[in-house]
């Protein structure tokens, strides 16, 4: 919500944040759109070993360019089949 704000109100951009949940119970913790259009998504897990299935989903269907997965796990950062996983710590430091 933090970024969202920033980029409004220091940047003129119209971002927000969402959540993304489908009648089938695929969800994405947060889904921030920038202009109304999806920008990224982001689903958080105590593991990386969780993965990111509904996001790969939503991706395919709405078309979000950017997806990352977030974990309690300490110094890791990969990217594999389109998602890139990343310790929430590494992440939060990094949005603003």
């Amino acid at each position: 919500m933090k970024l969202c704000h920033h980029l409004r109100d220091s940047e003129g951009h119209k971002a927000e944040l969402h959540l993304l949940r489908d009648l089938q119970g695929r969800e994405a913790d947060f889904l921030v759109t920038a202009g109304n259009r999806p920008w990224f998504a982001v689903e958080v897990k105590k593991s990386h070993r969780d993965g990111a299935r509904s996001m790969r989903y939503f991706a395919d269907r709405i078309g979000i360019p950017h997806l990352y997965l977030l974990t309690l796990e300490k110094d890791l950062h990969t990217f594999r089949d389109g998602v890139t996983t990343v310790s929430a710590d590494r992440f939060l430091a990094a949005l603003v």
